[in-house]
Formats: structure tokens, sequence, C-alpha cells
């Protein structure tokens, strides 16, 4: 049975018209579940709208999605697990995976969310029109956050996991406050100068950065065309690049183990990447080596790589570091920021691979 909202469960808040239209088009395209139901509806007009950082039209062009509303116009509901907004194109994201929600003014509701696949949406929606007080829109946000944490405590204990992780990523490099002080920002106008502290880093800016971010996001023309740019355009590697590799595989896995793991965790990770090494007909490295490049980049005192040739890392290090983007589900500005702090790192390590302009 779906989460059950603090009202009874055949009540409804808004038009039942539009509530029905809008539920039977939410499940033509699978985005509500036969046992969920909208909980609350309500109409406006998106004002901004971002995805993976960057601004996108907010009129999308006519017949993209036939469930979309004229003149720009736009809804913002919620069932017992996700939250909608709907204008020419269905937005979705589940409640547990929503990062902020937050009233501004006394109109507008911005959103910050993860949605499928890998993207980071923001949303800032307004009710009613410019200047127009709406004295219920707190309790509309209060009442959402509130049917967000009951969708939290029904996962399970690993489905939780996952969404504090997804969270934690984002905040740790500072992609929230960031995103926030973009998308609550009036149409138009300046960015507003609220989350200035947790400004996000900038994406990779040498070669060998915006070749790892190629790989993560698997853009093939790019890897290819900055891949015959590695070590100066000549055969074989250098320390200088496998400087940012090695920084960025620290980080991944960081943020993949945390402070405590399980060690056999380490060994089912690299496992699975010589499995997967074997079956693209790439096993040029044996588990054991594999599974010590891990482990010395989580530090551990007790490994030792002493014995295997500096150019296996570099070689290891970048499949690592991608199978972790693609378990956690990285959107591209957090793999940036990632990338962009592992640059700076490397750099403080003393190494000073060759920038990409």
């Amino acid at each position: 049975m779906a989460e059950r909202a603090a009202k009874e469960p055949g009540e409804r808040r808004g038009p039942r018209s539009q509530v029905v239209l809008l539920e039977r088009a939410l499940r033509g395209h699978r985005l509500l579940a036969e046992d969920d139901r909208i909980i609350e509806w309500r109409q406006g007009r998106i004002v901004r709208l971002r995805i993976n950082g960057l601004d996108q039209p907010v009129r999308s062009a006519p017949g993209l999605r036939p469930a979309g509303m004229p003149g720009g116009m736009s809804s913002l509901s919620y069932s017992a697990r996700s939250l909608f907004c709907i204008g020419r194109r269905m937005r979705a994201a589940d409640l547990a995976r929503v990062h902020r929600l937050e009233g501004i003014g006394d109109d507008s509701v911005c959103v910050i969310a993860s949605a499928d696949p890998s993207r980071l949406l923001s949303v800032q929606w307004r009710t009613g029109e410019p200047g127009e007080h709406d004295a219920e829109l707190a309790l509309l946000v209060a009442r959402m956050l509130a049917q967000r944490v009951r969708r939290v405590s029904a996962l399970s204990p690993q489905q939780r996991g996952q969404a504090a992780r997804e969270h934690a990523d984002l905040a740790a490099f500072g992609l929230i406050d960031a995103e926030f002080a973009q998308i609550s920002a009036p149409a138009g106008g300046p960015r507003s100068v609220r989350g200035q502290h947790g400004a996000v880093l900038p994406g990779p800016v040498t070669v060998v950065g915006q070749w790892l971010r190629a790989l993560l996001v698997r853009d093939g023309e790019a890897v290819r065309g900055l891949g015959a740019r590695l070590n100066s355009g000549k055969p074989g590697w250098n320390r200088d690049e496998a400087g940012v590799v090695q920084a960025a595989c620290d980080l991944a896995m960081a943020r993949h183990f945390g402070a405590s793991y399980d060690a056999g965790a380490v060994t089912e990770l690299a496992s699975l990447l010589h499995q997967a090494a074997q079956a693209a007909g790439k096993a040029a490295h044996s588990q054991r080596q594999i599974e010590a490049v891990i482990r010395h980049a989580l530090a551990e005192p007790d490994n030792d790589v002493g014995g295997i040739n500096p150019q296996v890392p570099f070689e290891i290090q970048d499949s690592a570091t991608a199978i972790i983007a693609s378990k956690r589900g990285w959107p591209p500005p957090l793999i940036d920021a990632i990338l962009g702090y592992a640059e700076q790192t490397a750099a403080g390590r003393g190494w000073n691979p060759p920038p990409a302009t």
C-alpha cells in the first residue's frame, strides 16, 4: 500500500478533474504507481528551470508532452511518494530524493531534487500572478516536507542509506547551496547572494581532468579526442596527469566507502571491476592488483603497492572512479565538482598537469 497522507484516503486537494487527468497521464508515463495517488494539486507557473546546472527554456516546444498545459502554465503536485511539476513536459522526483524544498517570499517554491537518469533538477515555481501573495504557500511547503518525512521513513534501511549518501555527496561539495542560490533568483534578474559560502567548485580545467569527465559521463567522442592529447599526445603516461587520476580515485573511494567499512566490500568491488574488464576483453590486471590499488586509495596502512608497476594504478584508478560514479548516480555537476577538487588536490601534492587550453 502507498504511504498515507495526513488526510483521509479519499480526500483530494485541488479540482477533481485536474487531479484525475494528471493521475491518468502520470500512470501512462509510468511516473505514478497504481497504488499511489495525488495528494495535493496547485496551479501556477514555472519561473526558472535548471537541469544539471544549466538553465532550460521555461516554455518547451508544443507537442513534446501531450499532458502540457497552454500558455506557459504549470502545476505543482505531490503524491505519497513523488513530487511533480507539470508544464509542457513532466518533471518528477521521488520525495526521498528532494534535497531542498523551500518557499521564497509569498508566491514561490524552490525545489532541488535528484531525478533519473543522473540529473540534478531545480525548479522555481510561482503560484498566482507576479506580486500576488499566497497565504497558503508556507502551509503547502510544510505539508510537502511532512510527506517527504513519511516517504523516507517508509523506505528500507538500504534505501534510506542510499538517499542519505546521495544528499551527502551533493552537500559535501556545496552543490545544494550553490544551486539554490541560482534557482531562487528572480527571473531575469541578478542571482541571489544566498549560498555563496557553499559556492560550488569549477569543473576540471586540465586535459586529464576533462578526459576523466568525458569518461565518467560516457561521452565517447570526447574520451577519444582528449585521450589523444594525454601525455602531450605521446604514447604512455606521465606522473603529473597520473596525480589527478589518483586524487580523483581517492575522492571516489572515500565518498563510496566512508570512514568505516567492511574489508570484504573492497574485495567485492575489486572483483566487480575485474569481471567487468574480463567481459570487455580488457583484463590486463589481476584482481589482487585492483584490490591493492583500491586499498591504497583508501590509505590503508598495511597495504603494499610497492611491487606494482607505477603505470598499473593509473590504468586501474580511472575504471574504479568510473564505476563508483555510475553506482552512486553522480550527476554531471557533482562530477565536475569532484574532478575540480581532484585537480586542486593534485596541485597541492606537487603535480602540474597541462591545462586543456
